[in-house]
């Protein structure tokens, strides 16, 4: 996994360089300082290449104004697909009762929709945002899904 990984940061420093032409110092160092390449998969489409960023603004951003870019680069390093992606989550004990699920849900649902949480958010470079119970266990089980094979091919186990 450690040669995958070497590779991986080849490929990410690669693309960068790329677009660093094509972008002023500073912007560069602003939304492409914090990035780092997080995984690397098989898909129908060929590999796929996927970048870590600091929170949703960062994704958001990079995506709407330098998405073709990326897309482009990392095309042209042999990587036709390019997912940013974060998100973040509460979980309970399992077996917790649905009516307590959604009441929680509802009520970090409702707070993340309040002015004051959403400036303090913001200020952290978060977007606050929200699902349902059913939702992010979709989000849950598709990473669970992806990144299973990843964690166990690289021999990783749990520290306790």
């Amino acid at each position: 996994m450690e040669i995958l990984a070497h590779t991986m940061t080849e490929i990410w420093t690669s693309i960068l360089r790329q677009i660093e032409s094509k972008l002023d110092a500073k912007e560069l160092k602003t939304w492409f300082g914090p990035t780092r390449q997080l995984d690397l998969v098989s898909s129908s489409n060929g590999p796929v290449l996927t970048i870590l960023v600091p929170s949703r603004v960062f994704a958001d951003w990079i995506q709407s104004r330098h998405g073709e870019m990326l897309a482009r680069e990392s095309e042209a390093a042999g990587f036709p697909g390019l997912e940013i992606t974060e998100w973040q989550g509460l979980f309970v004990p399992a077996k917790t009762p649905p009516p307590v699920v959604h009441a929680l849900n509802r009520s970090v649902r409702d707070a993340l929709d309040t002015a004051e949480v959403k400036a303090g958010l913001i200020k952290l470079s978060f977007e606050a945002g929200g699902t349902s119970p059913e939702q992010f266990a979709d989000i849950v089980r598709a990473d669970i899904a992806r990144w299973e094979p990843i964690v166990k091919a690289s021999g990783f186990t749990p520290e306790n």
